[in-house]
């Protein structure tokens, strides 16, 4: 016979197949009303050259402003004080392609004209997939001898 404790498990079970059924059902409508690269509507666009892994250049203008804002938009203590005014002499950067285990990713050198009137070691590193919704790219900095809570290791070190 059953019991109230029985129709309550049979109703909790029965939910949760619905719940997995839809979630199903949506994954493959989302997947199959997607649109492809290069189509919008029937309309042919060309594809993002870039595609979703992309990796800007260590010269990249948006790159050097997002470093350039975060800087000057920290706390104080966590920069000493010292905001970047200009990003000059940027290297090549080495990039590494995202693997099984990896993020594609992008390590920088420059150097940073500072608002204390000194120049510093600009070490950065841009990786795929990192910014909001693991969507575009993300780009971590440090200025070395800048760094007083050693968030990039001893002289920017995890960034190099």
């Amino acid at each position: 016979m059953n019991g109230p404790g029985d129709r309550r498990k049979n109703g909790t079970e029965t939910m949760r197949k619905d719940s997995f059924a839809t979630a199903a059902l949506l994954t493959i409508a989302l997947a199959v009303a997607a649109p492809m690269p290069g189509h919008a509507g029937g309309l042919s666009i060309p594809a993002e050259p870039r595609g979703l892994g992309y990796v800007p250049e260590c010269d990249s203008p948006s790159v050097i402003g997002t470093i350039i804002s975060r800087r000057a938009g920290a706390v104080p203590e966590a920069t000493d004080g010292v905001t970047i005014d200009e990003v000059t002499q940027i290297g090549p950067g080495t990039l590494y392609m995202p693997g099984m285990r990896t993020i594609g990713h992008r390590h920088c050198a420059a150097t940073a004209l500072l608002s204390n009137g000194k120049t510093g070691a600009l070490f950065y590193m841009i990786e795929g997939h990192m910014g909001f919704s693991s969507i575009s790219w993300n780009v971590e900095s440090c200025v070395a001898g800048y760094d007083p809570w050693y968030v990039f290791g001893q002289s920017c070190r995890t960034l190099r």
